[in-house]
């Protein structure tokens, strides 16, 4: 079904399609995934430590929590929030030269820092 022609001059027709273009704020310069995909892997293979994934942290329930940080031996973990056990957890095992492993989307700023963005949040 057609659309009725604009009666008012001043509005601007409709247009399907709308919206940002893609690509359009993504600085230039940057990797593709794909190119930075093989070295991840061989990085991952190469590590000698453990390796530990956010993601499973950020699902397993406080008690859970809990006993993982008796284990790695963090202190006051009973008065911590969920959030604050995790952190100390990875902190602890970034400190015994653990392998982190996280999804989401990176999100850089103009500054150069960098977030990356939970899935699970």
């Amino acid at each position: 079904m057609p659309r009725p022609a604009n009666k008012n001059p001043k509005r601007r027709p409709y247009k399907r399609g709308g919206g940002r273009k893609r690509g359009s704020n993504i600085p230039s310069g940057l990797p593709a995934d794909v190119e930075e995909h093989g070295e991840d892997l061989a990085a991952l293979e190469e590590a000698d430590g453990e390796q530990i994934n956010i993601g499973d942290l950020q699902k397993k329930d406080i008690a859970e929590l809990n006993t993982l940080a008796k284990e790695m031996e963090v202190e006051n973990f009973g008065t911590m929030r969920k959030h604050e056990v995790i952190f100390q957890i990875l902190r602890k095992h970034a400190e015994d030269k653990g392998v982190l492993i996280a999804e989401g989307v990176l999100e850089i700023l103009p500054e150069g820092f960098g977030f990356l963005r939970s899935p699970y949040y």
